[in-house]
């Protein structure tokens, strides 16, 4: 978990330096998604895997995450192409 929010601080201090604004996405239930710049944050708060943009990973709290599908109770970070 550690290692997780030292990335998460060190991409966010790579990726989010322009302060563009902040748009939500229309996501399924149970889903929270946004966009800030280039890059998408999908949060899965439900009980069942969902599909996520294709893009560059930049953080996946779940290894399974990297195949363009979030599973449950996981979230990703994606620079979109």
């Amino acid at each position: 978990m550690l290692t997780l929010y030292r990335d998460a601080l060190r991409v966010r201090s790579e990726r989010f330096h322009d302060l563009a604004p902040l748009t939500w996405i229309d996501a399924p239930d149970g889903v929270l998604a946004f966009r800030r710049g280039e890059v998408e944050c999908w949060v899965n708060t439900s009980s069942r895997d969902v599909s996520v943009p294709h893009g560059q990973v930049l953080l996946a709290s779940d290894p399974q995450s990297t195949e363009g599908v979030l599973p449950a109770d996981a979230a990703i970070w994606v620079h979109l192409s």
